[in-house]
């Protein structure tokens, strides 16, 4: 029988935390599910201890190490559900958490993309914070905000683990960046998200996500190059006015040039402020946009 959703779970060096995440999926109480694990050439014991559960739902695969992204691209094309949901191999789910994504998807009928109003904060070792990571609510008729929130709040409003996810949205839209290191989804959310249907479920939670110092958005050089490149695309792909308060009552062409690098200017200088000894990426952004800037000008 075909399973209703795939699980997918990329793993690389989580010996510490994977059995834990695979056991919360063991333990759902929605049970037509298939996990798929793929281990990303790890060298800890990850893959010894994903073979130690027996499960015919579950599929492991071992490959060269290639990275986040491209590992989560393969196990979407492997998979078999209707629905994808991404389960990080250092987090874990609340026992009914698959079951009330679900019947959400059942009482919002239509949509593509469904996910959680926040995550649960665990430290390293599991046990439960009280803090809350909470997401935005981007109505279908509103979704320009998602390019709003990323250019002045560097927000990522919608999450891709914990999502329930159609497996078509990602071949109808294009698959994750493979090449990035980290925050592979915020560039998948704003490059595909006016595309998208985007369900926000508020009541929905139990996605549990374990802070500790090896997750991949630790690395904040890798962090500042990415965001710095993803804005470029968006100057590139998206009018100004989805990011720029005031733009659209600016009429003199000229003007609203001079008007767009002063924003990318103030807002790359900011980001290298607060990234401090990983600025860079921002400082050349900067600089290129000042340029420009003065280009315009004839300075």
């Amino acid at each position: 029988m075909r399973p209703e959703i795939s699980v997918i779970m990329a793993v690389y060096n989580r010996e510490k935390y994977l059995r834990q995440a695979i056991a919360s999926v063991l333990a759902q109480s929605y049970d037509n599910w298939e996990l798929i694990i793929i281990d990303d050439g790890s060298t800890d014991k990850s893959m010894e201890i994903a073979s130690s559960f027996a499960d015919s739902r579950i599929r492991i695969y071992n490959r060269p190490h290639k990275g986040c992204w491209h590992t989560k691209n393969y196990g979407i094309s492997i998979s078999r559900g209707k629905w994808i949901l991404f389960l990080d191999s250092d987090d874990f789910l609340s026992k009914d958490y698959i079951k009330l994504g679900m019947e959400a998807i059942t009482t919002f009928l239509g949509h593509e993309y469904y996910y959680p109003g926040k995550f649960k904060i665990v430290q390293e070792d599991g046990s439960l914070t009280d803090r809350i990571w909470r997401y935005r609510e981007i109505p279908f008729e509103k979704r320009e905000l998602l390019i709003h929130y990323f250019m002045n709040e560097m927000v990522n409003a919608i999450p891709h683990p914990g999502s329930f996810i159609k497996r078509e949205v990602f071949f109808d839209y294009g698959a994750f960046d493979g090449s990035l290191f980290n925050f592979g989804d915020m560039a998948y959310t704003v490059q595909n998200g006016m595309m998208i249907d985007y369900k926000y479920l508020q009541r929905l939670e139990g996605y549990y996500n374990r802070q500790h110092s090896s997750q991949t958005n630790k690395n904040f050089g890798e962090k500042a190059k990415v965001i710095a490149r993803l804005m470029q695309w968006v100057v590139e792909n998206y009018p100004p006015k989805l990011y720029i308060r005031g733009f659209t009552a600016i009429s003199n062409k000229k003007e609203k040039n001079i008007e767009l690098h002063r924003f990318l200017i103030r807002r790359f200088t900011q980001l290298a402020e607060n990234a401090g000894e990983h600025g860079k990426p921002f400082v050349d952004s900067a600089r290129i946009h000042y340029n420009l800037l003065k280009n315009i000008r004839g300075v």
